[in-house]
């Protein structure tokens, strides 16, 4: 949708000098409090509703979509009304927002989305990932099969986190432990740990990953694990997790300084922006597993790529091919560009400031984030203090898109809430 750069410019400033009040406390890993806050959850709670399933159970789900310009909920005919995909990374961010400010109503709303995911699970060990509008679980549908798939792994990462926030006493913790063990049982026995590798455009690329090169859903799987490793030290899940980082690793670009220096792509020669979260997940596991290389690796991305992706005013996607040792890059496409390319590179950046106390990362996050607040090719506002709306993204240099669907919004208040001071 069309907009105008003017119209704008008083929210622009607003929000910019809010950052500074969240960033002039950033340079020590100890930083202060502040009061300000653009984190607002009117809307993802207007996305919220307590429903009735076909077996009766009742549940928590998120609305995926919300148009422009009355942003009523909106499905989607051919998959459904609410997803685990969603469901999943709004717990995530209810959690923290429990953690940080005590609030009663993130935790109740957590703990309703909880109970969906448990009810999404297959016998199988997967989880199916949508629901159509009467109740019945989408369990046909090719985004929506119990299968290794992007929202088993964040139903994974979902329990993870509430084991580790839930209070001890909470009834949902056994059957999330439960329902995660089968998942794992699942995880161990399906997944090869040969160390196969294919060439592709001169590149030599592992095959055990989810879908054989699959560097993104690795990484969200690794932030699933990871805590599950940390509570239980089960030798069969660090090894999984080892086996998993060193296919991460076998993704990354080196090009002696030149872009796409330190990059991991996101499948085969492909990188894109959306889920790759591989410089954060090697940040996590390499911390519990003191792990030097993956923590190397993670630093190689941080340091190299997101400067040089800064620099190029962000990218959607590229993919590159290997010639007499030189990585060229080709097929590459500036927009259009979404929330969910700019929050895992935040977190990367927070994490790395946190571990090194060098503001330089924190510095980086913030340059990162104002993509939200105008400081984008397109120069539009894309997060919306007043409403706590997400949109859905920017389609060229002159257009917006105005829909602040489930995933832009909770990507970008999980973008803000990691840069709020505790």
């Amino acid at each position: 949708m069309p907009f105008s750069k003017t119209k704008y410019a008083s929210g622009l400033l607003f929000l910019s000098l809010t950052f500074v009040l969240f960033f002039e406390n950033c340079g020590s890993k100890n930083r202060t409090s502040s009061n300000a806050t653009l984190v607002n959850t009117a809307h993802l709670d207007t996305l919220f509703e307590v429903v009735k399933l076909e077996n009766g159970e009742e549940v928590g789900i998120i609305h995926i979509y919300s148009e422009y310009p009355n942003y009523q909920w909106v499905g989607a005919g051919d998959e459904g009304i609410a997803c685990v995909d969603d469901a999943a990374r709004a717990i995530i961010f209810y959690l923290k927002n429990y953690q940080k400010k005590g609030d009663g109503e993130s935790l109740r709303k957590a703990r309703m989305l909880l109970k969906f995911l448990l009810q999404m699970q297959a016998a199988n060990g997967y989880f199916h990932n949508f629901i159509w509008q009467d109740g019945r679980i989408n369990k046909e549908g090719r985004t929506s099969r119990a299968e290794p798939n992007w929202w088993s792994w964040r139903a994974l990462w979902a329990f993870s986190e509430a084991v580790a926030v839930l209070p001890e006493n909470d009834a949902l913790i056994q059957a999330i432990k439960k329902s995660r063990q089968s998942l794992l049982d699942t995880l161990l026995k399906d997944f090869s740990t040969s160390d196969s590798t294919a060439e592709i455009e001169g590149l030599a690329l592992p095959l055990w990953l989810p879908y054989k090169t699959s560097a993104d859903q690795a990484a969200l799987l690794l932030l699933g694990l990871t805590p599950v490793y940390l509570e239980t030290k089960n030798t069969a899940i660090e090894r999984y997790i080892r086996h998993l980082a060193k296919g991460i690793g076998m993704m990354q670009v080196e090009n002696e300084g030149d872009f796409p220096e330190g990059v991991f792509l996101s499948w085969q020669n492909l990188w894109h922006a959306y889920g790759n979260s591989q410089a954060y997940s090697l940040l996590v596991a390499g911390e519990a597993l003191k792990d030097t290389n993956m923590l190397n690796q993670a630093f190689k991305e941080v340091d190299f790529f997101y400067p040089q992706l800064l620099a190029k005013g962000g990218l959607n996607q590229f993919r590159v091919k290997k010639e007499e040792g030189r990585t060229e890059v080709f097929e590459e496409k500036q927009f259009p560009q979404i929330a969910y390319g700019i929050r895992p590179m935040v977190w990367a950046c927070v994490k790395a400031g946190e571990m090194t106390a060098k503001q330089k990362y924190f510095q980086q996050a913030e340059k990162l984030s104002r993509w939200f607040l105008g400081e984008n090719s397109a120069n539009a506002i894309l997060y919306d203090a007043k409403s706590g709306r997400g949109f859905d993204g920017i389609i060229s240099p002159s257009e917006l898109n105005r829909n602040a669907g489930a995933e832009s919004t909770i990507e970008a208040l999980l973008t803000l809430q990691a840069l709020e001071t505790d």
